[in-house]
């Protein structure tokens, strides 16, 4: 099992603009399956923290964390907002997961030696549909073949 579940926000947890943002329409329930499996949550995303926090409290996610562009130095695909993300919720990063849908992404959780979920495109594990990600925190141990659950 995972200790930690790690989200990109835009294209992952939401989508659209500022005028049309629009929830992930599983968000809510994997969140809920995730805290009550005792999995902690992170949001890690490039957009300032203070947008990020507003747009997560704004669609009625809560995380355990949100890591945005303001409280590191560096940005995905850098691993620093990952790391930071760990250290917050009290986690080894090789006992967590990133979800994510970029290249920018990927290579963050490569960099933190952390296993990626890919959702709409290719990672250790690839997901056809987010809510996957419930099986995969909850396994005893992940796929070796990186395929999709």
């Amino acid at each position: 099992m995972m200790d930690a579940v790690l989200f990109d926000l835009d294209g992952v947890l939401v989508s659209g603009s500022a005028h049309t943002l629009a929830v992930h329409p599983d968000a809510g329930d994997i969140f809920t399956h995730l805290v009550r499996a005792g999995i902690r949550t992170a949001v890690v995303t490039n957009s300032p923290t203070e947008l990020a926090r507003e747009i997560v409290s704004a669609v009625g996610l809560a995380p355990d964390v949100v890591i945005g562009s303001t409280d590191v130095r560096r940005t995905k695909p850098a691993p620093d907002m990952l790391l930071l993300a760990c250290r917050r919720l009290g986690v080894s990063s090789e006992r967590a997961v990133m979800v994510g849908d970029s290249h920018a992404d990927r290579d963050a959780a490569a960099a933190a030696s952390m296993h990626f979920a890919g959702f709409g495109i290719t990672g250790d594990t690839t997901l056809a549909k987010l809510r996957e990600i419930c099986e995969l925190a909850t396994l005893v141990e992940q796929p070796e073949d990186g395929g999709t659950l």
